[in-house]
């Protein structure tokens, strides 16, 4: 068991035994029929109940600044419950209200979003004609990479949703969907050579994170991570460093 548990252990029952030692003082002063002396000890007891309270504090506190801490560390913004719930649950006053407003805030003018098929975020969102919006009149960089439809994996995973061929069927329609609405070299369409293992959309120095597990990218937790991390493999330069590779070796679309 390591010191800080020990330390955690004490302070429990430190906690415990002086709110009962309270309990009692409370309880035996009102027993006491001299009245100075029924004071004396109601107010040992309520001190005895206030440092139990303020241990108890304290113990929240501390641990709430060592996980703060721990999350600075490693550039963890935010973790939510699943991809839909980044902007209806979490953190206060982040100054994002919708998926439109996270891209179009990106620090570098620079977008990357992977997946498998892509279409239940860029489609049924309606986040194509704010890409166009973004690539060609204000000048960002946009890569999207899907999975590659023609791929076994690609024929597995659609097994396993037990939607057979729906998914290459997504991936060639709205890859070829938006190479023609938006036609530019600032955007770049890829389809990767190993399937994508999570959802990632990175705007500039920020980042949502989603692993395609069990329950796919609506339900798993999410990770809301951004490059101020200082040790040495943040969870955005590890993911950002994770695109570049897919990247350079997919197949560009065109």
């Amino acid at each position: 068991m390591d010191k800080w548990r020990v330390a955690n252990r004490a302070r429990k029952y430190w906690t415990i035994i002086l709110a009962l030692v309270g309990v009692i003082g409370i309880i035996s002063g009102q027993l006491i029929s001299v009245d100075t002396l029924k004071n004396v000890v109601g107010c040992i007891g309520t001190s005895f109940i206030s440092a139990a309270i303020t241990i108890f504090l304290i113990k929240f506190d501390i641990l709430d600044m060592l996980q703060n801490d721990k999350m600075d560390r490693f550039g963890i913004y935010d973790i939510l419950e699943g991809r839909d719930d980044v902007f209806n649950s979490g953190k206060e006053g982040r100054g994002v209200l919708s998926w439109e407003e996270f891209l179009e805030r990106s620090s570098d003018y620079t977008i990357d979003i992977v997946g498998i098929s892509l279409y239940s975020f860029l489609f049924t969102k309606n986040l194509i004609p704010v890409l166009k919006n973004l690539v060609e009149d204000k000048n960002f960089k946009v890569r999207i990479v899907f999975a590659n439809p023609h791929s076994s994996e690609v024929d597995f995973q659609s097994e396993e949703e037990h939607k057979k061929g729906k998914l290459e069927e997504h991936i060639i329609w709205l890859s070829e969907k938006i190479r023609k609405e938006i036609n530019c070299s600032r955007l770049e369409v890829y389809y990767a050579k190993t399937m994508p293992r999570a959802f990632i959309v990175r705007s500039g120095d920020e980042m949502i994170i989603t692993p395609y597990l069990l329950k796919g990218p609506f339900k798993e937790p999410t990770l809301w991570v951004k490059k101020s991390g200082y040790v040495k493999n943040t969870y955005y330069k590890t993911y950002r460093n994770y695109i570049d590779s897919m990247v350079g070796t997919s197949i560009p679309v065109q």
